[in-house]
């Protein structure tokens, strides 16, 4: 009998084992208006993730209309290499409010911030499973300039790189 692939601790933003086989696919990325980081974050997934079976999609906790991606989101990402593709059309993007259906068709849900996840497990106890924090809060680039958001966006490519072992 073979033995299962394991992700070991040192690999986990944890510290605990997670057999390779049952990672999860389905990620979505929450933060507050749904223009700017989230929408990054899934982009960084779908980016470098994507040939390990990852698909990532994204929603806010505040959303009042919908938006496309933030200019500055947009550019950040086209600076640092992430371009879109079939699979990653963050380009199309349009700002959504978090909801049951959401999380209920998602593996894992990472709130941007600690925050973000503690009020996605108050509003949503019953998928408190799968709801998790970025292993470091991601500033609101919000209103700043395409520097802010270029830093924002190293931060994420650096929490979704560890988070997820890619």
């Amino acid at each position: 009998m073979k033995k299962a692939e394991v992700i070991s601790p040192e690999e986990t933003s944890r510290g605990f084992e997670i057999p390779a086989d049952i990672l999860p696919k389905k990620i979505c990325f929450v933060c507050t208006g749904n223009t700017c980081r989230s929408p990054m974050a899934a982009a960084v997934l779908n980016h470098y993730g994507r040939d390990k079976g990852y698909q990532a999609v994204s929603a806010g906790l505040s959303v009042y209309s919908p938006h496309g991606i933030s200019q500055n989101a947009e550019i950040a990402l086209k600076h640092r290499g992430i371009v879109p593709t079939e699979g990653n059309r963050y380009d199309l993007h349009t700002s959504r409010q978090i909801d049951e259906n959401i999380l209920s068709e998602c593996d894992r849900v990472i709130g941007i911030t600690e925050s973000h996840a503690m009020s996605l497990i108050f509003a949503y106890p019953q998928f408190a499973s799968k709801i998790y924090p970025m292993d470091k809060d991601i500033s609101d680039p919000y209103g700043g300039d395409e520097d802010v958001y270029i830093s924002c966006l190293d931060d994420i490519i650096e929490a979704v790189r560890s988070m997820f072992v890619l």
